[in-house]
């Protein structure tokens, strides 16, 4: 079986963390005032993509590292899952 480059081992000091997670939102407004108001999150970026598309990412306050990429669901599929980011798995 072929190996991939990920199976390899990494040096000791080598830090791995997940930088940013996609939430699916129907609103990028209404989601920015929900994690930055409501929540206490910072905003880290919302850059104008052009076509009502928008970069936005969220962090929590004082977070170094984990980041919440805020996208705008525009397909019905997508609708559907708002609110249902796990698929069904340990959430639900």
């Amino acid at each position: 079986m072929p190996r991939c480059f990920w199976s390899r081992s990494l040096p000791g000091d080598v830090k791995l963390h997940v930088a940013a997670l996609t939430v699916l939102v129907p609103d990028y407004d209404e989601a920015i005032a929900h994690y930055c108001g409501d929540l206490g999150f910072d905003l880290i970026e919302d850059s104008d993509l052009g076509s009502g598309k928008r970069w936005v990412l969220v962090a929590p306050k004082g977070s170094s590292e984990t980041r919440l990429l805020l996208a705008r669901a525009v397909r019905q599929e997508q609708t559907a899952q708002i609110g249902n980011q796990t698929g069904g798995g340990a959430c639900s």
